[in-house]
């Protein structure tokens, strides 16, 4: 072999070597982090982070024992403000806001719940081409409400806002544990009102009778 042959076989031998050996620093560089905001998008009115379902495996409620009930909202139905009830079981979800994008599409949705939520999945229907990450996770501790819960980004905006699809359906996964924070019933505020508003009465006029006693 001559001297040419043998430095051209040289260097291509350290090309693979060197291609071989920064290759794990090239797949680690390239990982995409499923929570990332610019991949999942901001946070819920809660501060949970939704991540996004990398494999697009199209998850479902019931794929951990801890949390084994589900509930689908969409597909077949409109998305609205409304509560949704599962005759069989009982559960009930109230949709207490919604957002939507210049299509009218439906977007952003909050919630309140009877049951102790420990999963919401938000499906994106109409994914661009190209980014085929359709569904969010948001995952809590048996909550009852939460609020701005949307599918991964799907782009930017022209102020360099996050810009969402929109939602195909959303899956409540919910266990029977007891909530971590109930949601007070409307008489029960009002109850409390009252009984504080009567105490601070009743100090007021003890403070009264005994100034005049005191005079």
């Amino acid at each position: 072999m001559s001297k040419t042959g043998f430095a051209k076989m040289a260097c291509m031998t350290l090309a693979v070597v060197c291609f071989v050996a920064l290759l794990p620093w090239t797949a680690a560089a390239i990982t995409v982090d499923p929570c990332d905001p610019a991949v999942a998008g901001e946070p819920s009115d809660r501060g949970v982070q939704p991540c996004a379902d990398l494999n697009n495996t199209n998850p479902k409620c019931g794929q951990t024992s801890s949390c084994p009930h589900g509930y689908i909202i969409g597909d077949d139905e409109t998305i609205e403000k409304t509560t949704y009830a599962d005759p069989n079981t009982g559960f009930q979800v109230t949709i207490t806001e919604i957002a939507t994008n210049s299509d009218g599409e439906v977007t952003h949705i909050s919630f309140t719940a009877n049951r102790g939520i420990c999963q919401v999945i938000v499906k994106d229907g109409t994914s661009a081409a190209g980014n085929k990450i359709q569904a969010n996770i948001y995952t809590y501790q048996s909550k009852l409400w939460d609020g701005s819960l949307h599918p991964p980004v799907k782009g930017t905006n022209p102020d360099g806002s996050y810009k969402y699809g929109g939602i195909s359906y959303i899956a409540f996964c919910y266990s029977n544990d007891k909530p971590v924070d109930p949601v007070p019933e409307f008489p029960t505020i009002i109850l409390t009102a009252v009984g504080l508003l009567g105490l601070g009465g009743f100090i007021l006029i003890r403070h009264r009778r005994h100034a005049q006693k005191s005079a």
